[in-house]
């Protein structure tokens, strides 16, 4: 008997996704899992941020559902819907100065409620997740003083205290010099390994094989192509994409284990 696919935790469905009588995205039909680390891939202007957009419940669809659970978004509360999907946007929309331990700790709102404050509960939880992403040391310093990587790791963090079971990443690796953005994906692969998903916007190609098993491309013509990242990333779909050639090969790393990379060809 075969096994029963795994319901959804985030799904549009039959959505238009738009603004106002512009509609960007349409029909759109997308689950995505917890356990499993999707790559939204595209040029600018093709609609990842509108897709974030709805995803969130920022942008009300303009036709179709967005589910969480298995519910309508629309019947979902803002805090039960902070309890099931994080967001972490990208380190530079926090202008607050607040400490890393603060940025961190808000994300037991969810639980604690508009009107209560965290507890040692939420301290403890806040100061093993640091702990967890290495990042402890940082706890007293502020936001704003801390470099773009180790902002982006404590937006990481407050998504692992809010508990939720998916984490859209809004482009995570922009601005990051090369060792941070390695920091943060390796990251995105241990969310994945501890049962999260993972929904990640890069404007880079590469990412999708260093540690995401499935690709959404939107490409330019409003159609988009979903499914596992060897056979989405491809170089005919990028060139169409993109405008530009693209060369990808394997490199053999250090354990023997070969992965894919994606290299432009510089006209």
């Amino acid at each position: 008997m075969s096994e029963r696919p795994r319901s959804a935790e985030l799904e549009l469905r039959h959505a238009d996704c738009g603004y106002a009588r512009h509609v960007v995205l349409r029909d759109v039909s997308l689950g995505f899992r917890a356990g499993e680390a999707c790559c939204l891939l595209g040029p600018n202007g093709v609609g990842k941020t509108t897709l974030f957009g709805t995803l969130l419940g920022r942008l009300r669809p303009r036709s179709g559902q967005v589910l969480v659970g298995g519910r309508d978004r629309a019947t979902v509360s803002d805090r039960d819907f902070a309890q099931m999907v994080a967001y972490v946007p990208q380190a530079t929309d926090v202008p607050a100065d607040l400490t890393v331990l603060d940025v961190a700790l808000a994300g037991s709102a969810s639980r604690v409620g508009p009107l209560g404050a965290p507890g040692r509960e939420e301290y403890e939880r806040t100061e093993e997740v640091l702990s967890q992403l290495g990042i402890e040391r940082l706890r007293d310093r502020s936001f704003q003083e801390v470099s773009g990587g180790e902002r982006q790791m404590a937006l990481i963090a407050r998504a692992l205290v809010q508990g939720a079971r998916i984490v859209l990443m809004d482009e995570p690796t922009a601005s990051l010099d090369f060792g941070n953005q390695v920091r943060v994906l390796s990251c995105v692969r241990s969310l994945v390994a501890e049962g999260r998903g993972v929904v990640m916007t890069t404007h880079n190609p590469e990412h999708a094989f260093l540690c995401c098993s499935r690709a959404v491309l939107l490409c330019s013509d409003g159609h988009l192509e979903d499914g596992p990242v060897e056979e989405i990333v491809r170089e005919e779909a990028l060139r169409a994409t993109y405008g530009v050639g693209v060369r990808i090969g394997e490199v053999t790393m250090g354990d023997g284990s070969r992965v894919r990379a994606c290299v432009p060809e510089l006209g």
